[in-house]
């Protein structure tokens, strides 16, 4: 394993103005195949939400230790589109930092630490690995930005000494004031840097402890640097919660997205009151899912439709498809609670919506989720209705999400696809039997 991980890395090296940074995270996914690893832990098949991130799958993966090194690399090729597709509005940026990212092998080795730490499933260690590296390169430019014995502190403890020698305290009192206000800034961007290292180690709520430290570091002249602070401790909580079935953590994430909407007026700041109403409704659909009752699902949906209001197609057209899938998923659980369509019917029709600017074209693994969701909403019409109309849309929906799935080489979405299309498949093959 170790040389030949090391002939791996060498190539990755030699060629890594090729690959990219993108690229060189996914080479690494290639050591997944040559470790003894375990066989995955079946979930349950989730709609796709946000961007299209796909969690759970009903099929367990059997890793392949005797892959040669031409296929190992001929792997890490195929994986490379994969990524640049999953990152494409990042492209620009990654490009700019691929060969001063200083990102080594011990660097990976600490990133496969943190998915074992956080006993996170293979079946996610590809998406995993990416947001990992994402974040280890903000952290480098942010904690590099942190300004080491500011001079103008210096220069205005020398002035404040010199007012006072003077008598101008009024002068002095000015000066202490600016100089704590620089010290507060200074503060909080440490604890911002503790915040995003957490996140980087998927410590999501160390994370969070972090950033609110960091908003109350900060004086009451920088409003717009708290409020960005308090929205990332929100976000924390909502990964904690998301990822580790930490309801508490939502609770505090909903409960933090509410109190950032009184400090966004939709008026005055548009875009931000949309984004915290995304926001907050993708927190409430994660724990309306986990609860029997359907008020927070309820509130989900009205959330993302408040969203809508300002992210319109025509001035966000991928901001407003996203939110339209996002409100399919929400109102699509809440369909399968109820014993009527509407709701069912209305998910169909936000999947819809969402598709006429979330194109195969455009958002290729976009467009996949998005008629993964859309199949699986069929699946349930079709399951209350006697003929076979609603299956047949719901296996050309998910078919249509397996192909792109496939020519993308998206292992961890293939896997969900080809389950919900199985699925499908049974149930079709049981409604012709009864006919």
């Amino acid at each position: 394993m170790g040389d030949l991980w090391g002939r791996i890395w060498r190539w990755i090296t030699d060629n890594a103005a090729a690959l990219g940074a993108v690229g060189a995270i996914a080479a690494v996914v290639v050591a997944i195949y040559f470790g003894a690893a375990a066989p995955q832990t079946p979930g349950n098949t989730t709609t796709v939400s946000g961007v299209g991130n796909v969690v759970g799958s009903n099929n367990s993966v059997t890793v392949n230790n005797g892959l040669t090194l031409k296929d190992a690399l001929a792997l890490v090729e195929a994986q490379v589109a994969h990524w640049q597709g999953l990152t494409r509005e990042q492209e620009q940026t990654i490009r700019e930092q691929e060969r001063q990212l200083g990102v080594n092998q011990g660097t990976f080795q600490s990133f496969f630490a943190i998915l074992q730490e956080k006993n996170v499933l293979q079946e996610q260690w590809p998406a995993k690995l990416v947001e990992i590296a994402e974040r280890h390169m903000a952290l480098r430019k942010q904690v590099q930005s942190i300004p080491v014995n500011d001079g103008r502190i210096l220069e205005l403890k020398q002035k404040v000494e010199a007012a006072i020698a003077d008598g101008h305290h009024d002068v002095a009192d000015d000066l202490l004031a600016q100089v704590l206000e620089l010290q507060g800034v200074e503060m909080a961007a440490a604890w911002g840097s503790r915040g995003e290292l957490a996140m980087t180690r998927l410590r999501y709520a160390d994370a969070a402890h972090h950033f609110a430290s960091a908003a109350n570091a900060l004086p009451p002249t920088q409003g717009a640097r708290k409020l960005a602070y308090l929205e990332r401790e929100a976000a924390a909580w909502n990964r904690q919660g998301d990822e580790f079935g930490d309801n508490a953590a939502l609770e505090k994430s909903i409960e933090l997205y509410k109190k950032l909407l009184e400090a966004y007026p939709r008026g005055s700041t548009p875009d931000d009151w949309a984004r915290i109403q995304n926001n907050l409704g993708n927190a409430l659909q994660v724990l309306g899912g986990r609860e029997s009752d359907t008020t927070r699902l309820e509130e989900a949906v009205q959330a993302y439709r408040e969203a809508l209001k300002e992210w319109t197609q025509a001035r966000v057209p991928l901001k407003w498809a996203m939110t339209q899938n996002n409100l399919g998923a929400a109102l699509s659980r809440l369909g399968d609670r109820e014993s009527g369509t509407t709701r069912l019917e209305e998910a169909v029709q936000a999947y819809r919506e969402a598709l006429k600017v979330r194109t195969q074209a455009r958002v290729s693994l976009g467009w996949a989720g998005t008629q993964n969701n859309l199949g699986i909403a069929l699946r349930s019409l079709g399951e209350r209705e006697s003929g076979t109309t609603r299956l047949e849309e719901a296996m050309v929906a998910v078919q249509n999400a397996l192909r792109v799935a496939q020519e993308s080489g998206a292992s961890h979405f293939i896997q969900v696809f080809e389950s919900n299309l199985q699925e499908i498949r049974a149930l079709l093959a049981e409604r012709k039997g009864k006919s």
